[in-house]
């Protein structure tokens, strides 16, 4: 007999969002919605990949969430497989914070 767990992952789309805010609102329409949320992303692109090595970007995306942009400078490592030495060129890593408050709010019931 096994009794292993196995969990489901559920995605919840940029499009299921849209929908939602556009039925639950009822404000705007979803074309509206879309606008709005195609937007904030292009806006939170834009700010992320003013990203340098001078200057890191975050943004308070909700309460309790935020979205950094760090600056990595160009590296020099070995491929474990080859062993040959590879330049990695500067970029920006994006990272993710989810506050402890906000992990609270979710499990709160």
């Amino acid at each position: 007999m096994n009794n292993e767990i196995t969990t489901k992952t559920i995605t919840i789309t940029k499009d299921k969002l849209i929908r939602d805010i556009a039925k639950n609102g009822r404000l705007y329409d979803i074309d509206t919605i879309r606008m709005i949320y195609n937007e904030l992303e292009n806006n939170i692109r834009q700010y992320l990949s003013m990203t340098t090595n001078e200057q890191n970007i975050k943004i308070k995306l909700f309460e309790g969430m935020t979205i950094q942009g760090e600056y990595a400078p160009e590296q020099t490592k070995v491929n474990n497989l080859t062993g040959k030495q590879m330049t990695i060129s500067s970029r920006i890593k994006p990272k993710v914070n989810i506050t402890r408050t906000y992990c609270q709010k979710l499990n709160s019931k």
